[in-house]
């Protein structure tokens, strides 16, 4: 029951700061309707996901670790619905993920007992995304943008450096995927930019499936 608690009020605060990104909600309004579809979804999408909350407590993750990878779910299935529908990841909202991981290593580091360490494995993740995805938006010649680039990062961030790196890989895979089918249907070119955001949120699901009973988020 505390993990549906506290994933609702994480869900409460995500829908807020959608329905708060002014450049984007003009946009959003002209479909009025959406708007409160989209803050149901975000809820029903929490209460689901915190019955794995509950699975990964288990496996021993203290509290702090748990509500970052709760804030962090969540966070990634916001910047994907707005990067699928408008293509751009706000600023705002990754210096908002900065500020609170920032805020969950200090209460972290209180929990264990070793500050330095939680926060030397963070920011070896953030430079990490930040430096891997540089180089790959280098050697496309740009076909990365600021906003996928700072994403990452953030999520480097919050997992530290080889989970970025594992979900750099799956994400990658799965837009590749879906890039080629795109492009057999004939929906998309092979130079057409796709949203990288949706392919992130999987891969950072994934990730968390697949590690959260090892301890290692």
């Amino acid at each position: 029951m505390t993990a549906i608690i506290a994933g609702m009020i994480t869900a409460l605060i995500s829908s807020v700061l959608f329905v708060n990104l002014k450049d984007i909600q003009e946009k959003y309004e002209k479909k009025g309707r959406q708007t409160k579809w989209f803050i149901l979804s975000v809820i029903v999408y929490t209460v689901i996901y915190c019955t794995i909350i509950k699975y990964m407590c288990s496996g021993g993750s203290c509290l702090s670790v748990t509500c970052s990878t709760l804030i962090l779910a969540n966070a990634m299935f916001l910047l994907a619905v707005i990067d699928f529908r408008y293509k751009k990841i706000p600023n705002r909202c990754i210096l908002g993920l900065i500020l609170i991981r920032t805020f969950c290593i200090l209460w972290q580091g209180i929990q264990t007992g070793s500050m330095i360490s939680v926060f030397i494995n963070s920011f070896a993740g953030f430079v990490t995304g930040l430096a891997v995805l540089v180089v790959i938006s280098l050697i496309s010649k740009k076909g990365l943008g600021a906003g996928d680039i700072k994403m990452y990062a953030a999520i480097g961030y919050f997992i530290g450096c080889s989970g970025v790196l594992d979900i750099l890989m799956y994400s990658s895979f799965f837009c590749t995927v879906v890039g080629l089918f795109l492009v057999i249907i004939k929906k998309c070119r092979m130079k057409s930019l796709v949203p990288m955001a949706p392919f992130a949120f999987v891969g950072t699901m994934l990730y968390f499936l697949l590690y959260m009973n090892e301890g290692l988020i």
